[in-house]
């Protein structure tokens, strides 16, 4: 099953409140253009003016010639090596141009020069998280704290790093902070959003409920949030709920497929397989490189006992990731259900050969063998099945059916016992 999580990269990619106040300029863009030309007129009189570069750089970047304001910020901290400010905008301006790593040195020297300048180690602290540095955010977001234990974006962006890190109980504590310092009459829903994310990858599913919900009342044109709170919804099996969710992301964003297909996933899950194939064919038409609705679809065909159908989804998705042992597990399941005992093992044992964790692949393979009447395979693999899973009771079954093929009923009856106390029930 696809999943999307509601990640909202929190980059504050702005001027510091202190340099563009000192202009002018917060509240008046049409000025921009006139600053510049200030600018030219100051240097002219003074081509060693450090504070006209840094000021024309300004005008540069809110008109978005980024290449201009960083040649500009440039030659301000040549005439002036201390000059702070320049090299944090600068920093920003590179953000702009996809130039990163210039663009953690610019706020590292602004650090360096001012050591409790918070905006330089929010924004390269964000920048990190970007760059997928989580552990250096969290200590940029930490010491922004240390200097202001009131700082919202702070708490957020910490919270965003521990939740990639999978550290959610971390994530959902600062998530938490942030929302008690925020204004009650100015929330913003992306941290419900992603507070209530962390709560589902927790297992606490109301909670994420709650959060979703709250984040849809702060913003109801927001989509995606529609299309967490329906995962959500699956998850608690409250299947029309995550439908009627998943309608409403539709609306809003009629060109997403994970809206499609996750509303697929529901259909199937509803035993409503055609309605689950139509949803992942319009993600496929949508984008028909996505492996995952491929991998949804064989398996709604499988559901169906359309398996050449399906078999030919997965080999579709193994063209696009032959990696997969998704892919290559479910082919031969719908090779086994026609039959084709021999395409099934070979499928059985590439997955395996993908990821040798997979029990019920052992299982599977394990079966292929007993219809081939490899019994000693089937009872290898068997083991291997129960080896990685000790109260997997259809493999004790199956191994059970392979030594009464070969003559050994002692240790068939007690496998069979064992599955029988493991609740398992052959069909």
């Amino acid at each position: 099953m696809y999943i999307i999580t509601c990640m909202f990269n929190f980059v504050l990619l702005l001027f510091s409140i202190t340099s563009l106040a000192a202009y002018g300029l917060i509240n008046n863009p049409e000025q921009y253009q006139k600053q510049i030309d200030d600018s030219n007129k100051s240097i002219e009189l003074n081509a060693n003016n450090a504070e006209a570069y840094y000021k024309r750089a300004i005008g540069y970047y809110h008109l978005a010639e980024y290449e201009n304001a960083i040649n500009d910020f440039t030659k301000a901290i040549e005439l002036n090596p201390e000059y702070a400010s320049a090299y944090y905008n600068r920093g920003l301006a590179y953000g702009n141009v996809g130039e990163y790593q210039k663009e953690i040195n610019d706020y590292s020297k602004a650090i360096e020069l001012d050591p409790k300048d918070v905006d330089a180690y929010i924004n390269r602290g964000a920048i990190y998280g970007r760059l997928g540095e989580y552990q250096k955010e969290i200590d940029d977001c930490t010491k922004v704290l240390e200097l202001n234990l009131a700082c919202i974006d702070a708490y957020y962006n910490r919270g965003l790093a521990y939740q990639r890190l999978k550290d959610y109980q971390k994530a959902i504590d600062d998530y938490s902070k942030a929302i008690e310092l925020y204004p009650k009459d100015n929330k913003d829903n992306k941290i419900y959003c992603n507070r209530g994310a962390a709560y589902r990858d927790l297992g606490q599913y109301q909670k994420a409920i709650d959060d979703l919900t709250k984040a849809i009342e702060l913003d109801p044109n927001d989509g995606k949030i529609y299309c967490n709170r329906g995962l959500t919804y699956q998850y608690l099996g409250e299947y029309q709920k995550a439908i009627a969710d998943f309608d409403k992301a539709i609306e809003f964003h009629p060109h997403d497929i994970n809206c499609y297909h996750n509303r697929g996933v529901t259909y199937r899950k509803l035993g409503q397989s055609h309605k689950a194939i139509e949803n992942y064919t319009k993600a496929i038409e949508l984008e028909p490189k996505f492996v995952a609705a491929y991998v949804s679809r064989g398996a709604a065909y499988d559901d169906l006992g359309e398996y050449q159908k399906a078999i030919n989804d997965y080999t579709n998705a193994i063209k696009l990731d032959d990696k997969d042992p998704t892919a290559y597990n479910n082919r031969g399941l719908a090779y086994r259900s026609l039959g084709e005992y021999q395409k099934a093992i070979a499928d059985y044992t590439k997955a395996l050969e993908l990821n040798p964790k997979l029990p019920k692949v052992y299982n599977s393979r394990a079966s292929a063998y007993g219809n081939l009447g490899e019994y000693q395979k089937a009872i290898n693999d068997c083991n291997k099945a129960i080896e990685l899973e000790p109260k997997y009771g259809e493999a004790y079954h199956n191994r059970s059916l392979a030594y009464k093929y070969l003559g050994k009923s002692a240790q068939a009856a007690k496998d069979r016992e064992q599955a029988k106390r493991l609740g398992y029930t052959p069909n």
